[in-house]
């Protein structure tokens, strides 16, 4: 609750996603039915809901809704605990074989301990006599410990860089893959190719393909993209919304109430989409209905 003079701007979507990665070389999670059994072990629907400071919504992907790449027809991943269970028994874990999995998030970040916790209470009430245990590690220990690949589990985000399907698919197969010894040939190859592709269908069947191939090696859990909500002083004239942004940046406020700065420009891959419909703008207009032939968002770029 915010006292008198303090205006909220609710509902600034950004391309920022989370997500929680699986690291291949410690065990369980070397094991892919034990990450499968963790991504049917979360309640996707519950977990949004339970999340504060915003509004939230369910990815499918590295990419989010609206963002180049996105592809609104990949299944999001589905919580199936009876499924879940089942696997787990068939990697090994028994009431006779007592196992305590840690499970670790940056202190402080009240969505990922959700997370994290619903996870404990869904797979310790599995019977297993398997034990969660939800640890919160201060930002440097946790990023540390993330870069030299000793986390077994990873609750990450990104931001993009750049509005580019590249740039958010780069981020889940090798920024964080590599340290989470996650590697994937056909995927990196296609990833390569999409590097120096610039027709759209091209360009969205390389995406599709990465993605799902990421999915069917229970790589990631896909979390959600956020929609901000942004307190302001009601004698400011309001912020410069950028998608590119995740959480508040002070510079972009402005005084005048009359509007906002002029700083718009369009969706597209470079000079090369000259005279081309941009994939990004295809998904904003078919999330928006806006089709009046310029697809626009508020950020500053240079080339």
């Amino acid at each position: 609750t915010y006292g008198p003079g303090v205006v909220v701007e609710s509902g600034n979507r950004t391309f920022a996603t989370n997500t929680i990665l699986f690291n291949f070389n410690e065990a369980p999670f070397n094991d892919s039915r034990v990450r499968q059994a963790f991504t049917e072990s979360l309640n996707y629907s519950a977990y949004i809901a339970a999340l504060t400071s915003g509004s939230y919504l369910r990815i499918n992907g590295p990419i989010p809704p609206g963002a180049d790449g996105y592809d609104a027809s990949i299944p999001e991943q589905m919580y199936n605990p009876t499924d879940a269970k089942l696997l787990l028994q068939a990697a090994g874990f028994s009431v006779s074989n007592p196992v305590t999995i840690n499970l670790s998030y940056n202190s402080g970040n009240t969505n990922r301990m959700i997370a994290c916790q619903m996870l404990k209470q869904t797979i310790e009430g599995y019977g297993l006599n398997i034990t969660i245990n939800v640890q919160a590690v201060s930002w440097s220990s946790y990023i540390s410990q993330l870069n030299m690949g000793t986390l077994p589990i990873a609750l990450t985000g990104w931001v993009p860089d750049y509005p580019s399907a590249d740039n958010s698919i780069n981020a889940f197969l090798n920024y964080y893959g590599i340290p989470m010894h996650y590697h994937n040939a056909t995927s990196t190859a296609a990833y390569n190719t999409l590097l120096t592709t610039t027709d759209p269908s091209a360009r969205q069947q390389l995406c599709d393909q990465i993605i799902t191939g990421m999915d069917n090696d229970y790589a990631a859990m896909w979390l959600y993209s956020a929609n901000e909500n942004w307190p302001r002083s009601s004698t400011l004239g309001g912020y410069v919304f950028n998608l590119m942004d995740s959480r508040i940046k002070y510079y972009s406020l402005y005084r005048v109430s009359g509007g906002a700065p002029s700083s718009t420009v369009s969706f597209e891959h470079g000079s090369e989409s000259t005279g081309v419909t941009a994939p990004a703008c295809q998904a904003w207009v078919q999330r928006t209905g806006d089709t009046s032939g310029t697809c626009t968002v508020f950020f500053t770029t240079s080339n």
